[in-house]
């Protein structure tokens, strides 16, 4: 027996897709728009600023150091004498300092006393070397000699410390920059009329001042970040209208007319200029099949193996992918419906 009806097979096929891009360099002026050019304006600049504190990063070590100073010599003899370097004179807390250097003392010349200043240390790290004028007083070193000594300073324990890095400022700086940037667009977005556009990324100069510089000691420093910004805005359908155009051109150009535009075209710009922005436009063709070569694909591939249908299809320019609802040898051409899936 001879079935009294044929089910329909929905051939399903995804066109090819090509992908189409321009770029260029519009001029925004009050005119109409031409090849170069759309209407807008410039928004009256604004500056804004911000400010944080956050915690510094650096790690320092630092040894334990010596106090140093100078003592100074007195000789009472009549003849030169020398204290050599490395002589140990001791405080009157117990404090011991050492000579750096060979003292060489004149000869008294009555009532005045022969004299020289040396450099010394501690010869143990640490504050208790840090000793106040005169700490060092009377006889030493020698016959008819004595000492008194200046301030020491210096000596201090080993410590670790914080520090400014450039890192900490340029983190700082970043996320003050975001912070003011979306400030920035806000405000702007006052001025923009419904027909108009902001040019975004916007033109802007950044002043920053910090309390600290990198490598100063300190667990915390300040930023400040100043942001002057210039907004420029262009009429909306006037810049839509001209990307479209150009990209529809280099479409026939490139594709020929069996492609059209599948979606909207996506247009980005950045600000070049005082009344310049750079302007791109991207978009998607699709091949496009007309009534009359659908009814030639259907008759072609009536009756045929799923492998010899799938084969032939495939091979059709404009064919991306092909699939079948249905299992075996295609039905008769009234049977068959094509489904295109664009994107």
């Amino acid at each position: 027996m001879l079935p009294l009806w044929t089910s329909t097979t929905t051939v399903t096929l995804v066109p090819v897709a090509r992908m189409i891009e321009t770029r260029f360099t519009v001029t925004i002026g009050s005119t109409a728009p031409n090849h170069h050019q759309v209407p807008g304006r410039l928004l009256p600049t604004i500056t804004m600023s911000q400010a944080h504190t956050v915690a510094t990063t650096g790690k320092v070590h630092q040894d334990a150091q010596a106090a140093h100073g100078y003592i100074t010599f007195y000789n009472g003899a009549t003849y030169a004498q020398t204290i050599p370097a490395g002589t140990l004179v001791i405080a009157a807390n117990g404090t011991q300092i050492t000579t750096d250097q060979d003292a060489i003392i004149g000869a008294a010349s009555y009532p005045t006393f022969g004299q020289t200043s040396v450099s010394a240390h501690a010869t143990q790290a640490g504050p208790a070397g840090n000793l106040k004028v005169g700490a060092i007083y009377g006889p030493c070193c020698g016959v008819n000699i004595s000492a008194v000594n200046g301030a020491f300073s210096g000596g201090q324990d080993a410590r670790n410390y914080q520090t400014v890095t450039q890192h900490d400022i340029d983190t700082a700086g970043a996320s003050l920059k975001a912070s003011l940037d979306q400030s920035t667009i806000a405000a702007l977005q006052t001025q923009v009329q419904s027909t108009e556009t902001l040019v975004t990324p916007l033109r802007c100069e950044q002043k920053m001042s910090t309390d600290h510089q990198p490598g100063e000691e300190t667990t915390s420093v300040h930023i400040t970040l100043d942001e002057t910004c210039i907004g420029i805005v262009y009429q909306t359908q006037a810049l839509q209208g001209l990307i479209t155009q150009t990209l529809t051109i280099q479409a026939r150009q490139q594709l020929g007319i069996r492609y059209t535009l599948s979606g909207e075209v996506h247009i980005t710009t950045t600000a070049q200029g005082t009344m310049t922005m750079q302007a791109s436009g991207t978009s998607v063709w699709m091949y496009q099949f007309p009534q009359a070569e659908q009814e030639y694909l259907k008759a072609s591939i009536a009756d045929k193996s799923q492998v010899k249908a799938k084969s032939f299809l495939l091979a059709r320019p404009g064919v991306q992918s092909v699939s079948f609802s249905t299992n075996g040898t295609l039905p008769d051409v009234q049977h068959i419906r094509f489904v295109f899936i664009f994107y």
